[in-house]
């Protein structure tokens, strides 16, 4: 397959014009900020709870409780773009002005892979975010500051990964 300049520009034009639809959404406004401030509600329970020196059970436990919470999180919020991108958009007739456009099937589903990943890292570094600016504020030891921005920091593996569990 070539690709000539024209196919290059008309991908680059729908991608970005998906991504403005898809950050318009109310869906998925509303279900990443959720995804924001339930993870930042549980990394800042986690990092207030005042833990005794011999409680390593209790924190490793909370550690695995805060990760698992991020993927379920991460997960749903994923369904609920893809949901947007490939169900949504076919409703609402997208995918006819693309193939009339002269776009490959093939094309856009790539597309909106990429726009479902940039949406994606775009919340799991507002997470962080939050995160690392919890973390500064404290003078806690490094090893706990640690335990909370690695979970957080692993996040960011999780979306190439998640897309063919959720589609």
């Amino acid at each position: 397959m070539v690709f000539t300049s024209k196919k290059i520009v008309t991908a680059k034009n729908l991608l970005l014009l998906n991504l403005k639809f898809t950050l318009r959404d109310w869906k998925v406004i509303v279900l990443g900020l959720t995804f924001v401030v339930l993870i930042s509600l549980l990394n800042i329970a986690y990092f207030i709870n005042d833990l005794q020196p011999g409680s390593r059970i209790i924190l490793s436990l909370m550690i695995a409780f805060v990760f698992i919470c991020q993927i379920i999180g991460l997960l749903g919020f994923q369904i609920i773009v893809i949901n947007y991108l490939f169900y949504d958009q076919k409703k609402l007739g997208y995918h006819n002005i693309e193939q009339r456009k002269g776009v490959n099937s093939q094309t856009t589903f790539y597309l909106r892979l990429i726009i479902l990943l940039i949406v994606s890292y775009l919340f799991v570094t507002i997470v962080l975010v939050f995160t690392s600016l919890l973390s500064l504020g404290t003078t806690s030891s490094i090893i706990r500051l640690n335990y909370l921005i690695l979970p957080t920091l692993s996040l960011y593996f999780l979306p190439p990964s998640l897309p063919p569990l959720v589609h």
